[in-house]
């Protein structure tokens, strides 16, 4: 288990928790985070303590399935009329972000604010964005892709990979969400392939 605890911003990720350090782990934050927002994660794989979760009224925020790229497996796709996003474009991205993921932690203030650790390209239909994808190439993580064009969004998918194994011949990952259908289809089309679930649930401390 990893616990992760930001004081200043008054959040706590913890990856992996088990039923037998649950109640422990909870008395701790009810003793130091009260207000904190805390997400547990979990690959699974993993026994999720659902008892646990559904007893502190934890809501399920994501569910996902974690794939795994290989650069001998990239598939070749069509190009697409990107826009790299930056200080002078951020404002554009930022509305459409924050529209379409309000639940994420990366919102627009946290990725502002560390902007230079992020790739993020976008495709504009006529003065908005349509489409886009974060990443991060030090992490080999594709964060978020959003859009409703499957060939933009193949088209992004493939610039990921292709930018992160100009400089690694490791792995890159993709957290494909269930609640967006097409996007294990798009990720497996590019040579991407499943290796575990993965989810993630979310509480106020309370005070």
């Amino acid at each position: 288990m990893e616990i992760n605890i930001n004081r200043e911003e008054e959040y706590v990720f913890i990856d992996g928790l088990t039923a037998e350090e649950a109640s422990g782990v909870w008395a701790r934050l009810l003793r130091e985070c009260p207000n904190f927002e805390v997400d547990f994660a979990f690959n699974v794989g993993a026994k999720v303590p659902k008892e646990f979760l559904a007893k502190i009224g934890a809501s399920l925020l994501e569910e996902s399935v974690k794939m795994q790229l290989l650069p001998e497996n990239l598939a070749e796709q069509p190009t697409a009329d990107f826009v790299k996003i930056d200080e002078d474009n951020f404002e554009d991205f930022a509305a459409h972000h924050d529209k379409q993921s309000p639940e994420m932690y990366w919102n627009s203030d946290r990725i502002w604010e560390t902007l230079p650790k992020w790739e993020i390209f976008a495709v504009y239909e006529s003065t908005n964005i349509s489409d886009y994808i974060m990443f991060s190439v030090p992490n080999a993580t594709v964060f978020a892709m959003d859009g409703k064009n499957t060939a933009n969004k193949k088209a992004l998918l493939h610039l990921a990979a292709k930018k992160f194994f100009v400089i690694s011949q490791s792995p890159i990952f993709f957290y494909a969400e269930k609640s967006v259908p097409d996007e294990q289809e798009i990720a497996g089309q590019m040579g991407f392939t499943p290796i575990s679930n993965y989810c993630v649930y979310r509480i106020i401390v309370p005070s």
